[in-house]
């Protein structure tokens, strides 16, 4: 996960929700 554009997010001090974004956009929304 680290290096990843969704450790990015988290920095910002997105919603977690946001992590799985890649995930929900191949399936359902966790």
């Amino acid at each position: 996960i680290i290096g990843s554009p969704e450790t990015r997010i988290i920095k910002r001090g997105e919603k977690p929700a946001l992590v799985y974004t890649p995930r929900s956009a191949a399936g359902p929304r966790k």
